[in-house]
């Protein structure tokens, strides 16, 4: 098995006005998807969780909360990519506003976020069937979202459309 996960994060601008009217930048219809394709082995995604840090905080002790920021502050010091934490995001609750889906062949799934927090993530894990065959697996990761000015309605403006590689290499 292989465990991966993804982070889907926005930035927000300041308000516009026109006259007395407010447009407030905003996002809708975020969903990150994940696809295996050219795999030396037959995969399985399985076991998804979204994650979305507009939920309340809950359950870790601040102790463990610091050591945790820290360490991870310390390994993205030696990848030299700015990722955000993900110890702030909390695992929806069943009936969230979180829709996970499975491809009918188990090579991927999507993840349909119907809130508008900053950061929301997903993780999965990939089941390799015997026999694991050695090479590279080609996993893509699609974030994809709507960005726009919350009046109403909503006035889409573009889509934010990110392609990330979760490849992994199997070796003996």
């Amino acid at each position: 098995m292989t465990h991966q996960a993804s982070t889907f994060g926005w930035s927000y601008d300041d308000t516009r006005w026109s006259g007395r009217q407010p447009y407030t930048p905003n996002p809708r219809n975020h969903k990150i998807t994940v696809r295996a394709f050219n795999t030396p082995s037959s995969v399985r995604f399985t076991d998804p969780w979204g994650y979305d840090n507009s939920q309340s905080q809950g359950g870790l002790p601040d102790e463990l909360q610091y050591a945790l920021d820290v360490l991870w502050n310390f390994a993205i010091s030696h990848v030299g990519l700015p990722l955000p934490s993900p110890w702030g995001l909390i695992r929806l609750d069943e009936g969230s506003r979180l829709e996970i889906t499975r491809d009918s062949d188990l090579k991927g799934g999507t993840f349909r976020y119907n809130a508008e927090p900053s950061l929301q993530g997903a993780d999965w894990l990939w089941y390799i069937d015997s026999p694991v065959n050695t090479g590279w697996y080609l996993i893509d990761v699609h974030a994809l979202g709507e960005a726009g000015f919350n009046y109403y309605p909503f006035i889409h403006v573009d889509d934010i459309d990110i392609w990330l590689f979760a490849d992994f290499e199997v070796y003996r």
